[in-house]
């Protein structure tokens, strides 16, 4: 197992606030050096940007969630003023419409990437 050293946990704190985007061009290029000779420290920028990562991932898809539920309201209310539809008509033509419109999306996206 490698040693753990003061100057790794130095480093450990840079690696934070680089991928916080709080370092300057000295201490980026400091950082940069040191990843490129020490596992320990590389291994941790590793761990790290993953979890970053899987944070951010977290945090769209429940921002999108939030923010589908929120249209799901508004189209709900609009179409039964306009549509003079029951509460319940609305709410399972709304779910179909989103359900088309986000596999219409995904599998466009998917198109796209082949």
């Amino acid at each position: 197992m490698e040693k753990v050293t003061n100057n790794c946990l130095h480093y450990e704190e840079l690696i934070s606030n680089y991928l916080d985007e709080e370092l300057e061009g000295k201490e980026i290029q400091e950082l940069e050096v040191h990843l490129g000779t020490c596992k320990k420290c590389k291994k941790f920028y590793n761990l790290c940007q993953r979890v970053d990562e899987n944070v951010e991932t977290f945090l769209f898809a429940k921002k999108t969630r939030t923010e589908t539920e929120s249209r799901k309201k508004e189209i709900n209310k609009s179409s039964l003023d306009l549509l003079g539809l029951g509460e319940e008509a609305a709410n399972v033509l709304v779910s179909n419409f989103l359900s088309f419109s986000e596999k219409s999306s995904s599998e466009g996206n998917s198109k796209k990437k082949a």
